[in-house]
Formats: C-alpha cells, structure tokens, sequence
C-alpha cells in the first residue's frame, strides 16, 4: 500500500508536557509516510517547548512548533493549526491520547479509493491509566449521517469520537472553521456540521485510542459545565423554531445528571464494555477494507 499524500496531524495542547511525549511517539510510529506534526502550544506554563524540541532534534518526525503567548482555548488553536497545515489530509490528536499503529494509514487508504467522500471515521479504544483497553466505542449499526448528527445534537454520548476522523483539508472551506467560543464542545459542533454537509464514511477498525485520565473533581466539574454551556450554544445557533426549546431542555438535563455522576467518580460514562481482541485489532491489514457508509438520508 503506497501514497504520496501528506497528512497533517495537529495536537493541540495546553500544560500536557507529561503526556504530549507519548502521542508524539504515537506518531512517530505510524506505518504511513509522508507526515507532518504541528503542536500547537496554547500557552503552556510546563515544559512543553523542552518536550517537541527533544523530539525534533532526536526523531525524524518532521515537527512544527507554534505557540500562543496566552492561553486562548482549544478552538483558537485548533484553527492556527488548520491554516498552518501542509497536507491534503488532516488528522487531530489530543495531547494525553494515542493513534494506533496502522490508523493514519488505514484512513489514508481509504480515502484514496474513496474519492467521492470527504471524510471517514472509526472506531476508539478506551484504555485505563495502565494502558489496558476497556471500551470500545463504535456507531450504532447501520446508522445514517442524519441519525448520527442527531446525536451529536443532542445525545447523551457522541456516537463516536470525533477525533478518530481523518479528513481532506477542503473539508474545512465547506464547512467553516472551529467556533472559537464552544470552549468544551467544539468538536461535536464541528462534526454536526460536517454530517449535515458532507459525505462521510465509518471504516470498522480501531483508528483512536483515549487515555482515560484521572482529573481532580473541581476541575471535571469546570470542563462538565463548559460543555453544556458550549452545547446549549451549539443548538441556539443550529436549531430553529419549536424544536429549540426542548433540546435546550434535554442536553441541560443530561450534563446536569454527568455533573452529579462526575461529583463522585472519576470515569467517564460510557455505553457499552470493550469488545472483541483490542490488541489483535489494532495491528489488522489495512488491505481489502470493509466499509459502512453513512447517508444524508
């Protein structure tokens, strides 16, 4: 399997010095080249700078390091990276996760032979602080593109993560940027977008892998009430008439209820349990795709 095509990953980051080394290595070991790395560091207080600069002079990994002297949230720095890149396509990697060995070279393929869509997505895996798989989260079987926006809308769990999706860069002029203001629910929005106006497609292989991280309680709190303030003003600007009122009424009393559950533990709610042999999955042939795509209709 060969390509010529660049793919642009973008780790956005913010104080993860302590982890931004292993989604870096991630990418270092990817099965796909040409690549290029831009961290972009939303003013870090740590020692994120010691971190790329020890990569960049040690690895090949051809990486670009661009800094905000303050911290202006993860969209503003989403979008810096965006127009920065180089690639035809685009892939993002928060800094405390990891990309599985064959995922940028699965979607690559993909999308190589799939010229007629925009972007594609797959499945995550979920690991605990040892690294150990424990869920894995994957689209409901046979879902089309407007059941799946509906649930970035309004579910109460993304149907899957956004960022397992890779994309063409043009995605970006026909469906806008990141909303600088959704500070927690940037990606869901951006994501409702891409559904309703794009042709994107499900490949069932496990393409993301999230650290489930454990975080203090006040600041879980913080970022729980950020996202239903991010997703009360998603559905203010993509809903209109009577429906409005209702989905406010339902998302306020979904993260209501996530903010008592985050009270007293420190997982993250989740669907169903992990399935199937994570290990043997992530190391599967990216030849002879099988693939579910999802329809406008």
């Amino acid at each position: 399997m060969q390509s010529s095509s660049l793919v642009s990953v973008l780790i956005p980051t913010y104080n993860m010095a302590s982890t931004l080394g292993r989604a870096l290595q991630s990418v270092a070991q990817q099965d796909y080249a040409p690549l290029e790395v831009l961290v972009i560091d939303d003013g870090s207080t740590d020692k994120t700078a010691s971190v790329v600069n020890q990569f960049q002079t040690q690895t090949n990994l051809p990486i670009r390091y661009l800094r905000h002297s303050t911290n202006q949230g993860k969209p503003a720095a989403l979008n810096v990276g965006v127009t920065a890149t180089r690639g035809s396509y685009l892939a993002i990697l928060d800094a405390d996760d990891m990309l599985p060995k064959q995922s940028i070279a699965s979607r690559v393929y993909y999308l190589d032979n799939n010229l007629s869509d925009d972007a594609v997505f797959g499945d995550t895996l979920y690991l605990n602080a040892a690294g150990i798989p424990y869920h894995r989260r994957a689209p409901p079987p046979s879902a089309s593109a407007a059941e799946l926006a509906r649930q970035f809308l309004s579910g109460s769990v993304t149907p899957f993560h956004p960022l397992s999706l890779l994309y063409r860069k043009e995605v970006f002029g026909q469906v806008g940027m990141f909303d600088h203001r959704l500070l927690r629910a940037e990606d869901t929005d951006f994501v409702w977008r891409l559904l309703t106006r794009t042709s994107v497609s499900y490949l069932p292989k496990d393409v993301y892998c999230y650290h489930q991280e454990t975080r203090p309680r006040l600041l879980r709190m913080k970022y729980r009430m950020q996202t239903l303030h991010g997703r009360a003003m998603m559905i203010h600007k993509q809903v209109h008439g009577l429906e409005k009122l209702p989905l406010l009424a339902k998302i306020i009393g979904l993260d209501l209820l996530k903010l008592g559950y985050e009270c007293f533990t420190a997982k993250k709610i989740l669907s169903v349990p992990c399935s199937g042999a994570p290990a043997e999955n992530m190391a599967l042939p990216v030849e002879g795709l099988t693939h579910q795509q999802t329809t406008s209709s």
